[in-house]
């Protein structure tokens, strides 16, 4: 399959840089944010079956450990967790950064990218990049990073294969949220039947995501859906969940990835909250889901968080969890009142 023109035309250049950079590299980390999800873990992946396709040597670092319900891609460990791997990168001669938009969400792994001499070369598709970099593939229209990854692996020539096809999948499939976000059109079935050709399993993948809960995600999250408030006639819904109600259920925080969805099952919510005391931190984690033109990323970004139109997030800290839940009540005001004089 070509590259799409539209994607061409933008990317071009970005994508000959850094062929150039790559060629001239003999040692390469790729990186990602902070409890990565599916398309960070899975852009991650492809552009290392790919570059070590190619007689690059690759690591993957992360700043976190892989979420167990997304193990299953990493067969071999091919991630490390910088909490439990002594990283050196002073021998890196090209530093890829997936799926992030600012470097301080690269977690304990900020300091080393920052100091490092290497040519830094960052793949996302998120607005307002705050991160400093030598090359950007972006494009804010695309519907994941795997999109990208998989047009600039095109445009290497790098042949496909099932490990590098896998999680181009994984990546593109949980961003487009199995492929009902708005940004999902004609060209990402065309991405999509063109990775299928190489031995990918969608119903495997799609269970390994969704479907493998431990019983302790199922108690947290019965007591998670309990708790759930309604404000603004309905338009905004808040699942709150302490630390407290983890121990209780012998859960942990990676149990309670993709709750914040089941928010926006409610009839007539327009935005859904998630706010989680982190077990062993001083820090609340906020993920934020939207229907149509309302904002999550407005909200995310007066917690100082980032991402998209309809998914975005934050980490905070020095802040309880009753005060996060009436800040967001407060400001979630005006984005739904100001949203809702645009839609009449």
């Amino acid at each position: 399959m070509q590259i799409l023109e539209k994607v061409r035309n933008l990317l071009y250049p970005a994508f000959e840089q850094a062929r150039t950079a790559i060629h001239k590299s003999g040692r390469i980390w790729i990186s990602t944010h902070r409890n990565p999800d599916g398309d960070a873990i899975g852009s991650e992946l492809a552009l290392y079956h790919a570059l070590t396709a190619i007689g690059k040597k690759v690591e993957i670092v992360n700043c976190d450990p892989t979420p167990y319900n997304l193990m299953f891609t990493d067969k071999n460990s091919i991630i490390k967790s910088h909490k439990d791997y002594s990283f050196d990168a002073s021998y890196v001669d090209l530093i890829i950064i997936v799926d992030l938009n600012d470097s301080s969400r690269l977690g304990t792994l900020a300091p080393i990218f920052n100091e490092s001499k290497a040519f830094k070369l960052l793949i996302d598709h998120h607005t307002e990049a705050n991160i400093n970099v030598d090359l950007s593939i972006v494009n804010t229209q695309a519907t994941s990073t795997g999109e990208l990854v998989y047009y600039f692996l095109k445009f290497l020539d790098i042949d496909l294969n099932s490990d590098i096809a896998q999680n181009l999948y994984l990546a593109i499939m949980t961003d487009t949220g199995s492929f009902r976000f708005p940004r999902t059109d004609a060209s990402t079935h065309k991405i999509v039947a063109d990775i299928l050709q190489y031995d990918v399993n969608p119903v495997d993948i799609y269970e390994q995501v969704y479907n493998t809960n431990s019983i302790n995600s199922i108690h947290i999250l019965g007591s998670a859906l309990k708790n759930i408030t309604l404000h603004y006639d309905g338009k905004l819904a808040i699942m709150r969940i302490s630390a407290e109600m983890l121990r209780s259920a012998n859960a942990s925080n990676d149990d309670i990835d993709n709750f914040v969805n089941h928010t926006l099952s409610i009839v007539g919510t327009k935005i859904g909250v998630m706010i989680a005391e982190v077990i062993g931190s001083d820090e609340l984690r906020i993920s934020i889901r939207s229907k149509g033109t309302y904002s999550a990323r407005k909200i995310s970004s007066h917690f100082g968080g980032g991402g998209h139109l309809n998914a975005a997030g934050a980490r905070v800290k020095n802040i309880s969890l009753d005060d996060a839940y009436k800040q967001i009540i407060e400001f979630a005001e005006s984005v739904i009142e100001s949203t809702g004089i645009k839609n009449e």
